[in-house]
């Protein structure tokens, strides 16, 4: 026959001793201690961080003072200005020429071109043999890629030249972005 055996993994605790409870006791005081003793070693050294960056504050403040507002407000036009600027500078000039050019078999002139790449508009002012040519031409541009709102403005005819040659203005639109 066999002997139950009994294996009992939690034992009952012991309250704790007097000597423990005034070894936890020091143990809390001696950490007090040495806490109280950097917090108060560290203190002039926080205080002189302190004043060092005030000074550089200072320092920094006097040699690049807040400009006025009026200041801040004619440097936000400024730059505005030049981000027009930018923007008229980066558009596709080579593609507009190169679409102005493939019109240069007519008989027709182009005397000014006269962009404005804020505003995406350009007015042309060009010299046609006659007025069908002149027709033809403002018929071609209005059929090209990159250009809407084509308007005639003006067109005249110089009866003093045997030639009869007409003077116009187109406007357009140019939708091509940057």
């Amino acid at each position: 026959m066999s002997v139950p055996f009994h294996l009992d993994f939690v034992r009952s605790r012991r309250p704790a001793g007097m000597p423990g409870i005034i070894l936890l006791v020091a143990g809390i005081v001696a950490l007090s201690g040495i806490v109280a003793y950097d917090l108060a070693d560290l203190q002039p050294t926080q205080e002189a961080l302190q004043q060092k960056v005030a000074e550089s504050q200072q320092l920094l403040n006097a040699r690049h003072p807040e400009p006025p507002k009026g200041e801040l407000a004619r440097f936000e036009s400024d730059r505005k200005e030049a981000d027009k600027a930018s923007m008229a500078l980066n558009r596709p000039w080579k593609a507009l020429l190169d679409t102005l050019e493939s019109l240069a078999d007519r008989p027709v002139a182009l005397l000014t071109l006269e962009p404005d790449a804020i505003k995406g508009e350009i007015a042309l002012s060009a010299e046609a043999r006659n007025l069908e040519a002149m027709s033809a031409y403002y018929r071609d541009i209005q059929r090209l890629d990159g250009f809407s709102e084509v308007v005639l403005r003006t067109h005249q005819t110089n009866f003093q030249d045997p030639d009869k040659p007409v003077r116009f203005r187109i406007t357009l639109k140019w939708n091509v972005q940057p």
